[in-house]
């Protein structure tokens, strides 16, 4: 009940303040369906226009395309340090260094020469077509309305991954080289099986948390479901309360790669209500100027997702790309990404969403032109473990000197004490006592959390209502460019509109 309350009161007063987010492993964007200037844009003239006799029926198909414009800011919530472009070096008198690359390669003959650096320009793409249908119930009470909204959705998302400046991958034999094994480590495919000699880089692929290549999903996103009622309705204005409920049908996200795409809203079911009210400003003849207002609040329950997890020092302190680093266990050879560790199933709680609209119409005749203002609020995502998921250290990072070719064991020259985490300078622990474990203490939810975020869109549309016909039919075409507040992803959009009464 706190966290609902808070989120109530933070929707409310929210306002644009930018703030970096980085070192993150996930980002769920503002729901494909959540959308209120691409649903009334027209569509609600069609829906108030009363001359005639109807069932109260009102169907429309609005068939979209939007892209991301910020490139750099989402590079940067999945690097480290605030960056999209990221330097990776062992040599720690290197200033520029952002990463020391034996924290990621198990090389433990390192090619002095050897650096290289990641770029990342990611994008998304979302395509499809939304159905929405409105029904009027004054048969049953005067002013009673339903709602239904069903968006199908294509979304791809890719991190646009590119390694340069590579020198010296690797000094030893086995490993691909070059940029082969930076591209391939995210990709997935970088993995030594075979342990030959003492000093052989002997490493478990990547499995999740991984950035290579372009993904998508098909699929219907979260339906909306509204029952609403007209508290007051006269010629020149309107206002109705209502309450509404969000049906998860999307795809569960699974981990496997930072900058999945997810249609919906991870499926989590979401209730609460709205308002929405209209006011005729001018009118002479067939020409008139309304304003419109409309909000939307929900509150998205928890629910199970896949998630990769951080590293964190006792303190609370991140630790860059701790998802990135590889550990082992006692008795073992193998090294593995610590990613393959700290991916579970975890409790998401979304909390609270709002989404608000303010707009212009100006209608002459069956023309319609509308020019308005979206306002888009999320809170902060709350990640808690299930069970007894590391309550206890079963792997411990290990030191770039390991000779693989040799169980590990609680000795002075397989792991790295905590301190050193931070550094890249890794430092060997006295034993196993001193090492740096993963278990509850050093996991860290908050990298796969999306923070708060608000977007901020000008939307427009043109649209023309054939009022005449015997089942008025509604066309239009609409747009809008949606800048980021707080961790919202920069966008465009453009829609058209087919819609019908009856």
């Amino acid at each position: 009940m706190k966290k609902l309350l808070k989120g109530l009161l933070v929707a409310v007063l929210a306002v644009s303040s930018v703030h970096a987010t980085t070192n993150k492993t996930f980002l769920m964007p503002r729901s494909q369906g959540v959308n209120l200037a691409m649903e009334y844009t027209t569509y609600n003239e069609l829906i108030q226009h009363k001359n005639g006799d109807f069932f109260g029926a009102h169907f429309q198909v609005v068939p979209f395309y939007s892209e991301s414009s910020d490139s750099d800011d989402i590079g940067k919530y999945f690097g480290i340090n605030d960056k999209s472009l990221i330097t990776i070096d062992h040599l720690t008198a290197n200033a520029a260094t952002d990463l020391n690359y034996l924290w990621m390669f198990h090389d433990t003959a390192p090619d002095a020469a050897t650096t290289g650096k990641i770029n990342f320009d990611p994008d998304l793409q979302a395509y499809g077509a939304r159905i929405d249908y409105y029904q009027d119930l004054e048969k049953i009470l005067d002013g009673l309305y339903l709602k239904i909204s069903l968006p199908i959705v294509h979304v791809d998302n890719n991190m646009n991954i590119t390694a340069s400046d590579k020198l010296g991958f690797f000094a030893e034999a086995g490993p691909p080289v070059g940029s082969t094994a930076i591209e391939s480590y995210f990709n997935g495919t970088y993995s030594v099986a075979s342990i030959a000699a003492a000093g052989d880089n002997t490493q478990a692929a990547l499995e999740y948390a991984k950035m290579g290549g372009s993904h998508s999903e098909t699929s219907v996103a979260d339906i909306d479901v509204v029952l609403g009622y007209k508290v007051l309705e006269e010629e020149d204005y309107y206002l109705a309360l209502n309450l509404g409920l969000t049906i998860p049908v999307g795809n569960d996200p699974d981990g496997r790669w930072v900058f999945e795409p997810v249609v919906g809203n991870g499926n989590h079911w979401g209730f609460g209500g709205g308002l929405d009210g209209c006011y005729k400003l001018w009118e002479d003849g067939d020409q008139n100027i309304k304003l419109t207002a409309v909000a939307n609040y929900r509150y998205l329950f928890e629910s199970s997702e896949m998630r990769t997890l951080g590293l964190k020092l006792a303190d609370g302190t991140r630790i860059d790309w701790g998802q990135y680093r590889y550990a082992g266990r006692v008795g073992q050879q193998e090294v593995i990404p610590t990613a393959n560790i700290l991916t579970k199933d975890v409790d998401v709680e979304p909390g609270s969403q709002l989404d608000a609209i303010i707009y212009f119409t100006y209608n002459n005749g069956g023309w319609s032109f509308d020019l308005g203002y979206n306002f888009f609020y999320k809170c902060s995502e709350d990640i808690d473990l299930k069970g007894t998921d590391f309550a206890t250290a079963a792997y411990y990072v290990i030191m770039p000197t390991y000779a693989p070719n040799v169980a590990l064991a609680d000795n002075a020259t397989d792991w790295v004490t905590p301190a050193s985490m931070i550094t890249n300078t890794p430092v060997a622990a006295a034993n196993l006592a001193a090492a740096y474990g993963i278990d509850a203490t050093t996991v860290d939810t908050r990298t796969a959390e999306t923070d708060s975020s608000d977007t901020h869109k000008i939307f427009g549309s043109l649209g023309y209502i054939f009022k005449d016909w015997e089942y008025p039919v509604m066309l239009g075409l609409g747009g809008g460019y949606e800048f980021a507040g707080d961790d919202g992803i920069e966008n465009w959009s453009i829609y058209g509109k087919l819609g019908i009464k009856f």
